[in-house]
């Protein structure tokens, strides 16, 4: 969960109220009792930010459906989230397919 957060941000409440391990990864704050990511530090000891680092900076912005396609793999909310057959008809899957 935090490399997600350190490119897409911290996920919404909503999706937060429901998860199963929002323990490892959140804290309550116990001034404003409000859950805030644990920060944790990479390989090289440094820590891991909230959109610390962006996807475009990960992945480079080169191809806007690529963009998009793992935008919507990374969607915290899994209703929301690209299913694997929708991964497939996938505007950036389609183009890479041959003729």
């Amino acid at each position: 969960m935090s490399r997600i957060m350190e490119m897409r941000d911290v996920p919404p409440a909503e999706v937060l109220k429901v998860s199963e391990r929002k323990g490892k990864f959140f804290a309550q704050n116990k001034e404003t009792k409000k859950l805030e990511p644990v920060m944790l530090k990479n390989s090289r000891g440094k820590l891991r930010k909230p959109n610390g680092k962006p996807l475009g900076y990960v992945i480079g912005d080169e191809d806007p459906d690529f963009t998009d396609f793992v935008l919507k793999c990374l969607d915290w909310n899994p209703s929301t989230r690209l299913s694997p057959d929708d991964a497939l008809k996938h505007i950036w899957v389609l183009k890479g397919l041959p003729p």
